[in-house]
């Protein structure tokens, strides 16, 4: 794992620096989270009084202000799951012979998607809301030696300016994502990649912040995806993202196998 998920102690340190609390406090929040993924983001909500599954002002403002999801995303980003995603989209650019991307991590809360592929060589653009997530982030691009650009925001992304976008687990969350597919599609150049995973389906006690106005995007490429000129060519049949494709006149091709698993 990358710096500083390798390092209990350092990564602890970072934490307790973000969000000013005891390093105790700290390694005590991220037990709890280890044992029930997702409970300090929903102990939270509660805690505001915010309505769970539906999109609002005081929904916002949590993902600007709140600390709660550096505890989930440090736990989710040691997960195998996590993991076998990022392989997943290293595994296809390396197979269509994508070297040295100007790629786009969007909602990349705490960064380790932005360092893993900076790691691999690619130009990254890190952007998130949180402003303590983006904190953690310079944290962690600093921890690997890594010269990351983060973006203020969205409007410092030029049209046609990006090769790759990776976007997971994070259009759930959002109110309008068809809006936010064609802003990726205006941010890549012709034939340019997105990497999506987005659980609209969950809705569950423990994703309060998934809004349920979305769930009817769950399995809807055509109005999601194709309605903004891209074209799926491939996926992993679970847990990994869906590989699509801006639309030009030759698609790129994974072959059959990659055809039957996006069906």
């Amino acid at each position: 794992m990358l710096p500083p998920l390798n390092n209990p102690s350092r990564l602890i340190q970072l934490i307790a620096k973000v969000t000013d609390l005891r390093p105790s406090d700290v390694q005590k929040r991220l037990i709890a989270e280890t044992k029930k993924l997702g409970h300090t983001v929903s102990a939270e909500i509660q805690r505001r009084s915010i309505k769970p599954f539906v999109n609002s002002p005081a929904l916002e403002r949590f993902y600007q202000e709140s600390d709660a999801f550096l505890f989930e995303s440090t736990v989710w980003n040691t997960c195998k799951a996590k993991q076998n995603m990022r392989k997943f989209i290293s595994n296809r650019l390396s197979r269509l012979d994508r070297t040295n991307q100007k790629m786009l991590c969007f909602g990349d809360g705490l960064g380790f998607d932005s360092a893993h592929f900076g790691c691999q060589g690619h130009r990254v653009r890190y952007f998130d809301p949180s402003k303590k997530c983006s904190r953690f982030a310079k944290a962690v691009f600093q921890d690997n030696q890594l010269e990351i650009k983060t973006l203020n925001s969205l409007g410092q992304i030029q049209p046609g300016s990006m090769d790759v976008i990776v976007c997971l687990d994070v259009l759930e969350h959002i109110f309008n994502p068809i809006e936010f597919v064609k802003k990726f599609s205006d941010w890549l150049k012709p034939g340019g990649l997105l990497f999506v995973n987005s659980p609209f389906w969950l809705i569950h006690s423990t994703t309060p912040t998934h809004l349920l106005a979305n769930r009817k995007f769950s399995g809807d490429i055509k109005n999601l995806y194709r309605s903004n000129d891209f074209i799926e060519i491939d996926s992993s049949l679970f847990w990994d993202p869906i590989l699509f494709q801006k639309r030009i006149a030759q698609p790129a091709s994974l072959g059959p196998a990659a055809r039957a698993r996006v069906r």
